[in-house]
């Protein structure tokens, strides 16, 4: 019977529901922007590099760290280690994170005016401040499946999230705009913390299942590490990614806040300056961003991969360094393609896109601009997760500082002279450079055997194959009177399923 890959199985999985999270919001999103508007998009998306900061600090690091103790203990063979490092988890995060939303619900007026200087965002921070504790919980239960390499429950919850966010949203936004003829941004908010509970619900429900089936059959064939003992190997890996998300997470902040102010020195006026942020990052970015299911899967999923090979590499070296080299390689290449077909895809369907879908020019602009950072992104993803997962955290850390700091330069001294395409163009620059430091990074520590012809020669002109036949089919289609949402559909459709047929026949996936 042949071997089938977990890493594999569980990226498919965890992309499929990627995917179907992703066409919610995606058709979530044009109904905001329908809405609430293009400003009222930028004061909601104004308000995310609050969740970005509390999230770095006692979130997202902790998930990982839980991720990474509990596939070494699962590797080891210790069942009851590998519960007690997410019951100390789930004690650190939510500890520090009930702290922090105190703070974020009492100080929303100060955090809205003097940091983010839009005092409209007041009321949508506080209510912000109600998601953070129900996300602590779920994300460290995420993070224990994923180090499990078990992708069904962060599957079900996320979908489960979005699926209620939206509902409800929509069901709240019908209603005020029965009683009151308008749509506040604030209903939006409301909407996240009403899926962050659902997916917690969820999550507390599975896991609980999961421990009363299986605690009879836990062998302990060698000792397990106690609570106080995981909580302390938690605390110590995830304090340097806590330090290093949250200087990313203050830089990326500082960054979001400071686009629309220096929109106003190109001589915006505030209204337009939000409404322009909210066309880059609500419309725009999420379409570049659409596709990542597929990198951000196998990313969450390497990284248990790669901290269980170099486990592995300890006690046998040969076979260690092989299921490093395997599971590396199979991350990058599968990036890499679906990075090099959205570049496609976005350069000759971006300006209908934006059209059709949002009726903006401007989204479609940034659309075509933005798609050459797929790529970039995609991979970027992927090997800073290798990284991690080989607890290399300090250098996907400097290299972020870097691209970030990049693109600042390009917000304090080109969005004032040139607008924001000259920021669009620096956003491009600092992935690339992002990109390519972790390239190098990865290569120092992991013995790659990448075929350039095969990874990007080859499917370069698949592409255009693909993107020739998806034009040519077009042109024929055209005579039938279909609407151009459906048109572009096909368009795009036609494209991917052509490109992926190729890839398979030329077997550039093995």
């Amino acid at each position: 019977m042949k071997h089938k890959n977990p890493l594999v199985q569980g990226a498919l999985l965890l992309t499929i529901a990627g995917f179907l999270t992703r066409i919610i919001g995606f058709f979530y999103r044009i109904f905001l922007s329908r809405t609430i508007g293009a400003e009222g998009m930028g004061l909601y998306q104004l308000i995310f590099p609050i969740y970005g900061i509390v999230s770095s600090i006692s979130i997202a690091s902790v998930q990982t760290s839980v991720s990474r103790y509990v596939a070494a203990e699962q590797s080891a063979g210790r069942k009851h280690g590998a519960k007690n490092s997410l019951l100390a988890g789930v004690f650190l995060s939510l500890s520090v994170t009930l702290l922090l939303s105190i703070f974020v619900y009492y100080n929303a007026e100060w955090i809205a005016i003097e940091f983010l200087k839009e005092n409209r965002c007041t009321t949508l921070v506080r209510i912000l401040a109600f998601s953070l504790p129900f996300s602590s919980i779920h994300s460290c239960i995420n993070g224990y499946y994923y180090g499990m390499q078990k992708t069904a429950v962060p599957s079900i919850s996320q979908l489960a999230e979005q699926v209620l966010r939206v509902l409800c949203v929509y069901i709240m936004s019908m209603v005020s705009l029965s009683e009151t003829g308008t749509i506040s941004p604030k209903i939006a908010v409301i909407g996240i913390v009403i899926g962050e509970a659902a997916s917690m619900l969820f999550c507390v429900f599975s896991i609980t299942l999961h421990f009363n089936n299986t605690r009879h059959t836990d062998k302990k064939t060698t000792a397990s590490p106690c609570f106080v003992k995981q909580l302390k190997n938690i605390f110590v890996f995830s304090l340097p990614l806590s330090f290093n998300r949250l200087l990313l997470s203050v830089l990326h902040s500082i960054e979001a806040v400071l686009i629309p102010t220096q929109l106003k020195l190109f001589g915006m006026s505030s209204s337009e300056a939000i409404s322009l942020f909210g066309i880059f990052t609500g419309m725009a970015m999420p379409f570049i961003q659409f596709p990542s299911a597929i990198p951000n899967a196998i990313a969450v999923l390497l990284l248990p991969e790669v901290a269980a090979a170099a486990e592995l590499n300890v006690t046998d070296k040969e076979k260690g360094c092989l299921k490093l080299r395997h599971s590396s390689e199979s991350g990058i290449r599968y990036s890499l393609l679906l990075g090099i077909l959205c570049v496609g895809i976005f350069v000759v369907f971006g300006n209908d896109m934006g059209i059709i879908i949002f009726n903006n020019r401007l989204a479609g602009l940034y659309i075509t601009i933005l798609a050459w950072l797929c790529p970039f992104l995609y991979l970027s993803t992927t090997l800073g997760s290798i990284l991690n997962g080989l607890s290399e955290t300090t250098a996907p850390f400097i290299h972020s500082v870097i691209s970030i700091l990049i693109r600042l330069t390009f917000v304090f001294f080109a969005i004032p002279k040139y607008g924001i395409v000259a920021y669009l163009i620096g956003t491009l620059i600092s992935q690339i450079v992002m990109t390519g430091l972790h390239y190098f990074k990865v290569r120092k520590k992991v013995s790659l055997q990448l075929n350039a012809m095969r990874l990007l020669v080859w499917p370069t002109l698949i592409l255009l194959v693909s993107l020739f036949a998806a034009l040519t089919i077009s042109m024929t289609i055209s005579l039938i009177a279909l609407p151009s949402i459906v048109v572009l559909g096909i368009k795009c459709a036609t494209t991917g399923l052509i490109y992926i047929a190729l890839i398979y026949f030329f077997k550039l996936l093995n």
